[in-house]
């Protein structure tokens, strides 16, 4: 980014509850983290927050399938599809799902995980699994 489109101070935008390594990473590439929060009690990041903040220092948004913390998956299809929009990377952190997530999928596509469901009192659907992965245009690079 410093090189090619002459960013001098390049940022990532990722949800608060992104992997520790992010920070790390952006420590050590001499870049800024700035980090959105999510919803309290749904534990979802809004796209809309992560728009607000990015900015023309921004060369890379990430998001987590699933997020370290409490094992949510992030919004990726709309938070990729952004990143694509801005003409950005997008980074799907799979390191705790990629080996568990492409499984779950399967016993659902098989009619196996029937019995899953969402609690009555919740909003959020526990019992699909969303594209996290490079079948999304804007998915740029995974850890898995």
């Amino acid at each position: 980014a410093r090189d090619l489109r002459g960013i001098a101070s390049p940022e990532i935008v990722a949800p608060t509850t992104v992997h520790a390594a992010f920070q790390k990473a952006a420590h050590y590439f001499g870049m800024r983290l700035i980090l959105v929060d999510v919803d309290e009690r749904t534990g979802l990041v809004d796209v809309d927050d992560v728009r607000r903040n990015m900015t023309r220092n921004t060369v890379l948004v990430a998001g987590s399938a699933p997020n370290f913390p409490h094992g949510i998956i992030d919004p990726i299809r709309e938070l990729s599809e952004l990143a694509r929009e801005r003409g950005v990377g997008f980074h799907s952190d799979c390191c705790l799902g990629g080996m568990i997530l492409p499984f779950v999928e399967r016993l659902q596509a098989d009619g196996r995980l029937d019995d899953v469901a969402s609690r009555p009192d919740d909003d959020v659907d526990v019992d699909v699994i969303p594209p996290y992965d490079f079948r999304l245009p804007g998915v740029t690079s995974l850890s898995a």
